[in-house]
C-alpha cells in the first residue's frame, strides 16, 4: 500500500489506452461531484493493480482470457497487457461538520500566521466542493497523467475570462484546480525518475513492436515452405498457423 507521495516519488502512472483514461476521468469527475453535494469529505483513491500471473502470460490464449474476464469485473487492462487496474473511492462517510470548518479555520490561520499560507491547500479539512476538486485534479494530473485536459485553445481562454467557467471536455474541473494544487504535488527527483521510466517504456513498447513483425514475418515463412499440394489441405493449415500467432495490443 502506498501514499499520494510515494506514488509520486516512484514515479508510477497508469499506462491504459488514452479512451480508457477518459472514461475513468468521468467516472471520478461524477463520483466527486456527488460527494461533493452530499458534503462528504476526507475520501479516498483507491487503485488496485492486478499482474498477469507468469503462467498465465506464457500462453496467449489463456491470456487473453483472463484479461477478459478482469475487464468484466470493471478492470482496465494496460499498454503491455500484463497488469490490470482497479479504481474505487474509500472512506466516504465522513461528513462536513462544525468540527471539520473550526479544523480547517485553525490551521489555515497557523499557516498564514507562519507565512506558508499556500500550504493549507494541502491540509484536509476542506470545504467539501475543494476537497473534490482537489481530489479530482490529483486523479487527472498525477494517477491519470492527463495533461492535455489542463490545456486550452486561445478561444477557451477568452471564453474563460469572460464568464470565469472551462467548457468541457472529457468532463475536466476549470483550469484554476491546477494552477491552485498542482503546487503540492510538484517533486524534482519525481520528474527526473518520470522521464527516466517514459523513455524506458517507449524502448519497451517499440521492441514488442518488432518482436510482432519478426513473430509475422516468420509465420509467413513457415507457411510458404511447408504450402501443402491439395487445396483442402491448404485450408485446414492455415487457421492453425494463425491461431498461434501472438497479438500484442501496442
Amino acid at each position: 500500500t502506498m501514499r499520494d507521495w510515494e506514488w509520486m516519488d516512484i514515479a508510477m502512472q497508469v499506462d491504459v489506452a488514452p479512451e480508457d483514461k477518459v472514461e475513468i476521468a468521468e467516472a471520478l469527475r461524477a463520483d466527486a461531484d456527488f460527494l461533493g453535494r452530499q458534503c462528504l469529505l476526507d475520501y479516498s483513491l483507491l487503485l488496485g493493480i492486478h499482474r498477469i500471473p507468469q503462467e498465465t502470460t506464457s500462453d496467449p490464449v489463456a491470456r487473453e482470457e483472463h484479461i477478459t474476464k478482469l475487464q468484466k469485473a470493471g478492470g482496465y487492462v494496460s499498454l503491455d497487457r500484463h497488469k490490470v487496474y482497479f479504481f474505487g473511492i474509500i472512506d466516504v462517510l465522513e461528513v462536513s461538520s462544525m468540527r471539520w470548518r473550526f479544523q480547517h479555520a485553525v490551521f489555515a490561520t497557523a499557516f498564514h500566521l507562519v507565512l506558508h499560507g499556500a500550504n493549507a491547500d494541502g491540509i484536509t479539512a476542506m470545504p467539501p466542493e475543494l476537497y473534490g476538486d482537489r481530489f479530482y485534479t490529483f486523479a487527472l494530473a498525477e494517477v491519470l497523467q492527463m495533461e492535455d485536459a489542463f490545456q486550452l485553445t486561445s478561444q477557451e481562454q477568452g471564453e474563460e475570462e469572460r464568464r470565469g467557467v472551462l467548457g468541457a471536455c472529457c468532463g475536466r474541473r476549470p483550469l484554476r484546480g491546477i494552477e491552485r494544487w498542482g503546487k503540492l504535488w510538484t517533486r524534482r527527483r519525481r520528474g527526473l525518475v518520470r522521464e527516466r521510466m517514459e523513455a524506458e517504456r517507449v524502448d519497451f513498447l517499440r521492441r514488442i513492436s518488432e518482436l510482432e513483425k519478426e513473430v509475422d514475418e516468420l509465420r509467413r515463412r513457415e507457411a510458404h515452405s511447408s504450402a501443402p499440394s491439395s487445396r483442402s489441405e491448404e485450408s485446414t493449415t492455415t487457421p492453425t498457423t494463425r491461431s498461434r500467432a501472438v497479438r500484442f495490443s501496442t
